[in-house]
């Protein structure tokens, strides 16, 4: 389930980074600067623009993080006494 979370993010946040690049480009005029109707447009545009590129950061840590716990967290350590490489008594051990 980590996995399909951790994959899951990812493409969210690698979706919501090119809709929010796209969206800066066809702002941008033939000479290459960003058009706004007006300031408060501009101020308001940016603002939302970084908080979605912050959630877009954290989105994909937090995918990178359940993808890395999906391959190296153990839910039962102690699953590992049981297994074939566990060393057994022999004649030579001390019980």
């Amino acid at each position: 389930m980590t996995l399909f979370l951790g994959i899951l993010f990812i493409v969210i946040a690698l979706l919501i980074r090119y809709g929010l690049g796209k969206r800066n480009f066809n702002r941008r005029n033939a000479l290459g600067v960003q058009q706004f109707r007006s300031y408060g447009q501009s101020v308001f545009t940016r603002l939302g623009e970084n908080l979605l590129l912050f959630i877009v950061y954290v989105l994909f840590i937090v995918g990178l993080f359940c993808i890395l716990a999906y391959f190296f967290y153990d839910p039962h350590p102690d699953s590992r006494k049981h297994s074939a490489y566990a060393p057994k008594a022999g004649i030579y051990s001390r019980q």
